[in-house]
């Protein structure tokens, strides 16, 4: 039977060779630059870390373990991170694998450990990722769809708003990506080191974020596709599968119940499913817009009617993002469009797949102009026909089809800084009442001043005057009068109350304000502005001194 990923290609279609150096070198400066004007046009160099309930907890993470490897490895681990916590409670190490916080401790090692500085570290990945595509756009259609794919890859806003927050979506993206591309060299012939390369990519993407397990799926589906069944007897394809078993297996299977922290659901349930198959399979088309969705179904197309060579990069990028689809419609993590960012280079492959074929067919002398027509529709478009409503929220895509949803997301979330400030210089523990983004800021704001991690010492309201699990379900007030918080802060030595308006008030939220009200012996030392996805005021921050605490 003959390999229908290493046949010769049809005539008139472009042939593999390895990018130029130059070119590539070229391409890779003009991403730059396009990545870097995102960043500075989004505000994100001057926001604070609230754009997603996690975004502080993977920034603390990552200072931990970055205090850890320079500071604490006289110690326990375990012992350490629980002495951090015990100041800082916004750790998510063991809810999430390690992999991320080391990359990031790697950098903060070298570079200033603070938000902005991370945020650089989260553009170099961004870059990163554009790169590769690039180089696999080149490889496979030419210069033309190369330059095309990689500036509309930088250019989504699913993109954009990830590469500008410290989340583990790029990362894992960019590993999983690289999986696929080890792959495809797996089925083109390069046996060893296409296997090690996916087996370690693969690995090190489910130590990033769990969403990597969807990569199992991949070889699979690829396989069954181009009937290449002669790659299952080869013994690097096992040796492959084994290399992930060890670099994720062991964290994966002791953290396996700690993970589902986040989930939605206790387990797997047809009720999720049924909503995520249509979220999911819409959001994929919001996402990179009607244009684009039409270009990767026409690579799709392209791919099944194509004989001779198929090109093994698109025929794993359309697994890949099969596998996403299905891994996220399963697995009861949430419905939200962050999900799917390690499909977005993969139906970008798809896209241009569909372009090039088009292109060859129709007009093959006119590919740079209908490549520089298509780019101009995707950033012009939504100029001349602007969405009806703004987008929910940073980091949303919203739910509504255009034929280009480009557009730079601006991120704008602070007013924590100055209230860290004031209680920093005041000194004592402090307390902050506010939803996970407020408190969040607030740790992350207070630890990236403190110079002797781990100094000072926060404490979250919604952890110590009530429970809930880590996805905010199960709430639980443990106090139902002010007196009974009184005595709980007096007793936990709490000297600093920080109340936030602008964050739904919970049931201890209200209690703590009464607490800390007029006549309650509470000294107001300072209310600052908050400022929550853009809107200023969104509410106040109030600053107020306990009355046991020293002046």
């Amino acid at each position: 039977m003959q390999n229908p990923i290493s046949d010769s290609p049809p005539p008139g279609t472009h042939t593999p060779a390895r990018p130029p150096l130059r070119g590539m070198i070229a391409l890779a400066a003009l991403l730059a630059a396009l990545i870097g004007f995102f960043h500075f046009a989004s505000g994100s160099a001057h926001c604070e870390l609230g754009s997603h309930p996690d975004e502080a907890a993977h920034f603390v993470t990552g200072l931990m373990v970055r205090d850890y490897l320079a500071h604490g490895l006289h110690e326990s681990p375990l012992r350490y991170a629980d002495e951090y916590y015990r100041h800082y409670p916004k750790i998510g190490l063991g809810v999430w694998p390690p992999f991320f916080y080391l990359i990031q401790a790697a950098w903060t090692l070298v570079f200033p450990a603070g938000a902005g500085s991370i945020l650089w570290l989260m553009a170099l990945l961004e870059l990163a990722l554009a790169t590769v595509t690039a180089w696999w756009l080149w490889r496979e259609y030419g210069w033309v769809e190369a330059v095309t794919g990689s500036v509309l890859l930088t250019a989504l806003p699913l993109v954009q708003q990830y590469g500008n927050m410290v989340m583990a979506e790029m990362l894992s993206a960019l590993l999983m990506f690289g999986a696929i591309g080890c792959f495809a060299r797996y089925m083109e012939g390069e046996e060893w080191r296409g296997a090690i390369g996916f087996g370690i990519c693969a690995g090190l993407a489910i130590m990033t974020k769990g969403t990597g397990l969807a990569l199992a799926m991949v070889p699979v589906l690829a396989i069954a596709y181009t009937r290449q069944f002669a790659l299952l007897k080869r013994p690097s394809l096992w040796v492959a599968a084994v290399l992930v078993g060890v670099i994720a297996g062991p964290w994966t299977w002791h953290f396996r119940n700690e993970g589902r922290g986040g989930w939605e659901e206790p387990n797997p349930s047809a009720h999720f499913t049924r909503e995520a198959i249509g979220f999911y399979s819409r959001e994929v088309i919001v996402a990179v817009g009607g244009l684009l969705a039409l270009l990767a179904l026409a690579g799709i197309v392209a791919l099944l009617l194509m004989r001779g060579r198929k090109p093994a990069i698109a025929v794993c990028s359309l697994a890949l993002v099969l596998a996403v689809l299905v891994f996220q419609s399963i697995m009861p993590v949430g419905l939200e469009a962050r999900h799917l960012m390690p499909a977005m280079p993969a139906m970008m492959v798809l896209a241009m797949l569909g372009l090039h074929a088009i292109t060859v067919q129709c007009c093959p002398r006119k590919r740079v102009v209908v490549a520089t027509g298509l780019l101009a529709l995707f950033m012009i478009l939504p100029l001349i026909f602007p969405p009806a409503a703004p987008v929910p929220g940073y980091g949303s895509i919203g739910n509504g089809f255009h034929l280009s949803p480009f557009r730079i997301p601006v991120k704008r979330w602070g007013g924590f800084e100055s209230v860290a400030e004031a209680a920093i210089a005041r000194g004592g523990k402090m307390l902050v009442a506010s939803d996970s983004r407020g408190e969040g800021m607030l740790i992350a704001d207070v630890a990236s001043r403190d110079n002797h991690r781990p100094t000072y010492t926060v404490e979250r309201a919604s952890k110590i005057l009530a429970s809930s699990t880590w996805s905010g379900s199960g709430y639980q007030s443990f106090y139902q009068t002010p007196a009974q918080v009184r005595d709980a802060l007096q007793k936990g030595g709490v000297s600093l109350v920080i109340t936030d308006t602008s964050a739904p008030q919970t049931a201890h939220d209200k209690l703590l304000v009464q607490t800390v009200g007029a006549g309650s012996g509470f000294t107001l030392l300072g209310e600052w502005a908050v400022y929550r996805d853009g809107l200023a005021p969104a509410g106040i921050l109030s600053l107020y001194r306990a009355p046991w605490a020293s002046k």
